[in-house]
């Protein structure tokens, strides 16, 4: 359109179409700005750990799932009420498929070239919120630690629950997925 201006049409979408603008971030690379996001260059060993964190994250969406489905089988079966530890475990599990699934969302959304920053701000925000329940998990579990009335494959769940969590914590604040300003 002009000097270092230039207009995305989607493939003949004429229903939106973007002014994208070169720049130039704090570590040299050149960053594509549009609307809702950016295109930033990156190196091959960029890409390999981009893609390993998101595989993990996959992962501890999966283990979170797989583990609140066995647990509500379990309590189904016991027809007894969950101990304070299950209830910790069966959030953090649940904010993890909650981030997972709003990770996809704002990816559909952002990726489509349909939608702008409007449109997924709530999820967003919610992001950040649920970012913070591995690392509440993490301090309620380290102080009740040594009073645990549990064995070992139960403690064992208990801390791949708290891993599941960070590993999601780690992808909120790697992607910034919790930046709503």
């Amino acid at each position: 359109m002009g000097t270092d201006s230039y207009l995305l049409d989607k493939g003949g979408l004429k229903l939106k179409q973007f002014i994208i603008y070169p720049s130039t971030d704090e570590d040299g690379h050149t960053v594509l700005q549009l609307p809702a996001s950016d295109y930033v260059e990156v190196n091959g060993y960029g890409v390999i750990a981009k893609y390993t964190l998101l595989v993990l994250f996959a992962l501890a969406a999966f283990y979170g799932f797989c583990a609140l489905i066995i647990s509500f089988i379990g309590f189904l079966k016991r027809k007894k009420s969950l101990g304070i530890i299950e209830i910790y475990r069966a959030i953090v599990n649940s904010s993890v498929i909650i981030t997972a699934m709003m990770f996809v969302y704002v990816s559909i959304k952002l990726f489509s070239g349909l939608a702008l920053r409007e449109d997924v701000l709530w999820s967003v925000i919610l992001n950040g919120v649920l970012a913070i329940v591995p690392m509440v998990y993490a301090v309620i579990l380290a102080a009740k630690w040594k009073k645990l009335d549990c064995t070992r494959k139960e403690k064992i769940k208990l801390i791949v629950t708290g891993v599941a969590g960070f590993i999601m914590t780690i992808n909120v604040i790697f992607w910034e997925a919790y930046k709503f300003w």
